[in-house]
């Protein structure tokens, strides 16, 4: 990930800016008029965290155009998100996840997966989510699948605790028009079951 920054122009700055929250770990200044682009990451994080904000920033990198909107942040935790666990984790970890009886047995797939890839149980438990809703809207917006919504997709709950339960500087915020061009800019970002066939 680290060459993708450089092969699109940007400069990857190393800085200890000790333990920080949220969007406090990564900084994105680009200068339009010295084509110049300059990416500050927080060496002070942990590994888990390091990788989402990098993969995060290199969104950024990828669409300066959105830089500084709420659109530009979408598209970059969805991105981040799709890199670090993208659909084919997620369609083998979700059924895995919703045969656990119990939130701590979930909790404990779910943190599984995330130590497989060492990347945060809230990325794995978002990129779930995002993958049973995209097979929930498959079952019921594609009448050609002739698919029944079958009670195992279903978005894993927590006690009611979606990502949009979770505070906006840190949540994947709903299916804005950022990551209906997120999926048609990659393909590693989700499309129904319908249009894999």
């Amino acid at each position: 990930m680290i060459g993708e920054f450089g092969s699109n122009g940007a400069v990857i700055v190393p800085v200890l800016w000790g333990e920080k929250q949220n969007h406090r770990n990564a900084l994105h200044i680009l200068l339009p008029q010295e084509q110049a682009t300059f990416i500050f990451l927080n060496l002070d994080t942990r590994l888990e965290d390091f990788k989402f904000w990098m993969a995060h920033e290199l969104a950024h990198v990828y669409t300066p155009n959105l830089a500084g909107t709420d659109e530009g942040e979408d598209f970059s935790d969805a991105l981040a998100g799709a890199l670090l666990f993208p659909k084919s984790l997620a369609g083998v970890a979700y059924p895995q996840v919703i045969r656990q009886r119990g939130v701590a047995s979930e909790i404990n797939e779910l943190q599984r997966h995330a130590s497989a890839h060492s990347i945060s149980l809230f990325s794995v438990f978002c990129e779930i989510n995002r993958y049973a809703k995209a097979l929930s809207e498959a079952s019921w917006s594609a009448k050609s699948c002739l698919r029944l919504r079958r009670p195992s997709q279903r978005p894993i709950s927590l006690r009611h605790r979606t990502c949009s339960a979770v505070p906006s500087s840190l949540r994947y915020s709903g299916w804005s028009r950022a990551k209906a061009r997120a999926r048609a800019m990659s393909s590693r970002l989700w499309t129904s079951p319908c249009k894999t066939r």
